[in-house]
């Protein structure tokens, strides 16, 4: 049994290379991955099969 078997665990960044990397690594190791995204479109197919929240990019940077 592995420490993150039936864990839920999110993953920011998801479409980049070790976003992807870490998302792929829990999925194996049986964690209950979820991602957030700036850009869905740009997640790997293989990954598109996990829950996602994609975040509005115009809202990310700005002041309160």
């Amino acid at each position: 049994m592995s420490y993150f078997e039936n864990k839920i665990i999110v993953v920011f960044g998801a479409t980049g290379v070790f976003g992807q990397h870490v998302a792929r690594s829990l999925r194996e190791r049986g964690a209950d991955v979820r991602l957030i995204v700036r850009h869905a479109d740009a997640l790997p197919s293989d990954l598109r099969d996990l829950p996602l929240a994609e975040l509005e990019s115009s809202r990310c940077l700005q002041p309160s």
